[in-house]
């Protein structure tokens, strides 16, 4: 991470009293307006200066929250850790083109689980979806979006039958032509198909 950045986010200001700084204060201010997770942060008497330690936080995917004033942007990292966007900027992009709609923190973990092990999947994942009441959906490339529910008990066994039917499923029955398939049991995946279009009612012209 730049030098300028750290110093501006530490509020240093050059020259300063090495024995007016207060290392707890500074790792306190950094670990706040930075995307880091560990800050260590100590006096050097010769040559007299500061020793900042960072272990940064690495954004790993897109976010969007519901807020106090509506609807939040920001990334998330590996541990699916929140990072308001203005913090997140301080680092880099995500390393995933994946987003998370409607990030709650008593999900985390399995949101970090997903990310983690999304190769498992046999599909690219486009977007994890979590319901206000803790509900997992996935939208994936080539069986649109899977319901998974909020058993994570059952989510080894779900990513199971997500890359067996990845293989499995015929084209037909995938993406836009499915509602969605339901793997809340993945003993029983139920795949809910779209109602067909009505025929168009087909206007007599009469001559005249």
């Amino acid at each position: 991470m730049d030098e300028t950045v750290v110093v501006n986010a530490a509020g240093l200001s050059f020259p300063q009293s090495l024995l007016s700084l207060e290392p707890g204060e500074i790792e306190t201010k950094l670990m706040q307006e930075l995307p880091v997770q560990e800050v260590s942060v100590q006096r050097r008497l010769l040559p007299p200066g500061l020793n900042i330690q960072l272990v940064e936080r690495r954004p790993v995917a897109a976010a969007t929250r519901m807020g106090p004033k509506g609807i939040e942007r920001g990334m998330v990292d590996r541990e699916a850790q929140w990072m308001p966007m203005d913090m997140a900027k301080q680092g880099e992009k995500p390393a995933s083109a994946v987003k998370i709609e409607g990030w709650i923190s008593s999900r985390r973990a399995v949101i970090a689980r997903i990310l983690q092990e999304q190769d498992r999947l046999g599909r690219p994942l486009k977007t994890i979806v979590v319901e206000p009441a803790g509900g997992i959906n996935l939208r994936i490339e080539t069986l649109g979006l899977v319901y998974l529910g909020a058993n994570d008990a059952l989510l080894d066994q779900q990513f199971k039958t997500i890359a067996q039917l990845n293989q499995s499923l015929p084209p037909g029955l995938r993406g836009s032509t499915s509602e969605g398939l339901d793997l809340s049991d993945p003993g029983q995946p139920e795949l809910k198909l779209r109602p067909a279009p009505n025929p168009s009612t087909q206007e007599k012209v009469s001559d005249r």
